[in-house]
């Protein structure tokens, strides 16, 4: 395994938490995502990921808190806006999701 060789590849961390993800142990995935925020705390797209745990979990409130600190480091990334959609929803908060969803779009 990668983070063996070298403990401190935080793309690996974070990949293990992904597959994870991918496989719907998103509260496994947790302590793969922090892992790799300790090594590098500005890895925004480990902050996304853990806004999608949080989700996975029915957890929006956490997941709204993971996703916005990933929008302040990168305002970019059209996912991270669809995920925030996809949570303000679930939290009942429809007109931040169109705007949410607005966001994405113009990326793209």
């Amino acid at each position: 395994m990668a983070v063996t060789i070298n403990p401190k590849y935080d793309i690996a961390w974070n990949n293990i938490g992904n597959a994870l993800n991918r496989s719907g142990r998103d509260e496994e995935a947790i302590p793969y995502h922090l892992k790799t925020l300790e090594i590098n705390p500005k890895f925004d797209y480990a902050m996304y990921a853990m806004g999608e745990s949080y989700h996975g979990m029915g957890e929006p409130e956490k997941a709204l808190e993971w996703l916005d600190k990933s929008l302040e480091l990168n305002p970019n990334y059209d996912h991270t806006w669809l995920l925030k959609a996809e949570v303000l929803e679930d939290l009942g908060r429809p007109d931040e999701a169109l705007e949410s969803v607005e966001n994405a779009i113009r990326l793209n």
